[in-house]
């Protein structure tokens, strides 16, 4: 198994999870993990924070978002 922890940084410029696109930049992190076999990727899983990814585009109220995802 691999287990890979990373974080993106990108500008929303797209819609998601019905919030319409808003021009921001936006971090998120998150962790994947990989089960190989025969050196391939068999298996995969990920979590990442979607919840401070929609309190960065205005998605869910201020009081329900993160501390670390305050705007």
């Amino acid at each position: 198994r691999v287990v890979l922890r990373w974080r993106a940084q990108m500008s929303h410029r797209g819609s998601f999870m019905g919030v319409e696109p808003t021009g921001k930049s936006v971090a998120v992190s998150g962790v994947t993990i990989l089960r190989y076999a025969k050196g391939k990727i068999v298996q995969g899983w990920d979590h990442w924070d979607q919840l401070g990814l929609l309190a960065q585009i205005g998605g869910v109220p201020a009081e329900f978002a993160p501390a670390h995802a305050a705007a």
